[in-house]
This record gives C-alpha cells, structure tokens and sequence, in this order.
C-alpha cells in the first residue's frame, strides 16, 4: 500500500510547483499590460505635440521635454521586461500573443534609435538566454557504490555560468558504472533545459612488480573482484613499453575475467627495460568503460 504520508508529500510538492507558475504567468501577464501602456502613452504624447510617429519628432530645443518624456517611457518599459526572470519572459512569448508586448517594445526601440542614432541612452531589453544553447561538460568518476554527483562545467560562449545563480543541476543513473545524466535547468537570466552524460568508470585494480624471464616477463596484479552494482568487470588492460612515456614502441594486452591476476608476456627483446601498467574495464550495453592506470612499474628481460 502507498504509504500516505509520501503521497502528501508529493501533493504538496506538485501544489507548490503549479503555484509558482501560476506565479510566473500573473507576473508576466502584468508586465506585458504594463509595457504596452507605456508605450501606448508614447503615442499620446506623440499625438498632443502633433506628430504621428517618432522620427518625424525635429531634435530641436521645442522638443527636447517631448524627447526625454519618450526616452523615459522607453527605458521604463524595458526596466519592466529586464526585471523579469527568464523563464516569465519566456511566458510574455507564450501567454500574450495577442498584445506582443515585447516586438512592439523592440519596434519602438528601433524607430526611436533610427531617428536619433547618436542617442545612447535608451535601454535595451535584454533576452532570455536559453541552456540548450549552452554547451554542458562532467568529468568522468569512479565507481564508489554510492550516488555520485561530479561538477557540471556549462559555458554560454566563453562565459563560464555560476550553479545555483544561473542553473540547477540534477543527476539521475548517477551510481554504477556506465553512462550517468545530469539534467541543468536555467535560472535567473537563464531559461529551459539541457541534458549532458558522464562516465562512471569501474575500479581499477594495483600492479605488483613484473618477474623476469627469458625474453618475457609475467605480470601480476590484484585480482578486482567487486561487485559494481550487479555486475563484476569484464577484464584487464596491460600495457608495456620500452618508452617510460609510453608514447611509442607500446603494446597493449587483454585479459578476459575478473579473477585473473597474472599474465605472461612473451616474444620480447633480450635483456631490455620495459614499462608495464594496468587497468581494469568493464562493458556496459555494447560500450566498454576504463578504469584509471595503475602506477608503472619496470622489469628487465632477460
């Protein structure tokens, strides 16, 4: 049975979200009523000094209390658009089609500029900037067991954006190895929503010293036997070099089963230093996840 005090819980949550909306819309439905009567008073003020539209306004001294009443007008339906949220200018778009509070704002905008383009103080109304737009990066973890929360990276352009002022995050699919999701929501300037992924990487395991032998040398590790949620890893990774940076002259081995822990590599050079790594991997619906390299240890052939 569903416990009731769950379901009240989720009541009162899903209340409180259509009370905020119900918020956004009431706000944005009264700015859009406040600019366009703003700037239906620009007409009026036009029309008594006889003139039917701003560019034919002389910038002369007759008109310069005619000029500023309209500037004025101009900047304060603009102060009203910018002291919106994001999201409630996104509902100005949505909720008041039939008034288009914003275009005719943007069109008085442009007849006033176009008649007095030397004039820069008119303020301009400034969008909702939209996080789909924005590009979304999280680091790789590993897998702890636990619900992991990695930090969201999210740039509009070169603009890095601060969480909690101008996004939220959500994470979901967040605890075992594979594909985790964040969900960033807009806030403030900011609105809509975007998703981004990062990896949940497995374990990976340490590298005993390699056992020299005749032109091979065997490598042992400890066996990684956890459980990742349901499932152990699929394998190992070795890796071995001539080259301490590992930048060339690398070979790489697979070992399948997680309760391997050693491998004999042959067919080498005589008497030679090769770098030896490992790491553990782990596929998880078709794409194979890597843990870290372990530390590097070396071995003389012999």
């Amino acid at each position: 049975m569903f416990d009731p005090d769950i379901l009240a819980d989720l009541m009162a949550a899903e209340a409180k979200i259509k009370q905020l909306n119900q918020n956004d819309i009431q706000a944005a439905e009264e700015a859009a009523f406040e600019i366009n009567q703003l700037l239906e008073s620009i007409d009026e003020l036009l029309e008594t000094a006889g003139f039917n539209e701003i560019g034919k306004v002389p910038d002369d001294p007759a008109n310069a209390e005619l000029l500023d009443q309209i500037r004025q007008k101009i900047n304060e339906a603009s102060d009203t658009y910018n002291g919106l949220t994001a999201d409630q200018k996104k509902l100005i778009d949505q909720l008041d089609q039939d008034s288009d509070a914003l275009d005719n704002l943007l069109s008085v905008i442009s007849d006033y500029k176009e008649a007095f383009p030397n004039d820069d103080s008119i303020v301009e109304p400034k969008m909702a900037s939209l996080i789909e737009n924005c590009t979304i990066t999280t680091p790789a973890v590993t897998y702890t067991g636990g619900d992991l929360t990695p930090a969201v990276t999210v740039r509009d352009g070169n603009k890095t954006l601060t969480k909690d002022k101008d996004y939220t995050v959500k994470y979901t699919n967040n605890r075992n190895v594979g594909p985790g999701k964040v969900t960033v929501r807009g806030k403030g300037d900011y609105t809509g929503e975007a998703t981004g992924t990062f990896s949940i990487n497995p374990k990976g395991t340490t590298l005993s010293k390699p056992k020299r032998a005749k032109k091979a040398f065997t490598a042992k590790w400890k066996k990684q036997t956890a459980k990742m949620s349901i499932s152990r890893i699929t394998g190992y990774q070795i890796q071995y070099s001539l080259k301490k940076n590992f930048k060339s002259k690398t070979k790489t081995v697979t070992v399948n089963g997680y309760n391997s822990g050693s491998k004999k590599i042959g067919k080498l050079k005589k008497k030679k230093t090769y770098y030896v790594k490992i790491r553990t991997f782990m596929r998880v619906d078709g794409k194979t996840y890597y843990s870290g390299w372990s530390g590097v240890k070396k071995v003389k052939t012999k």
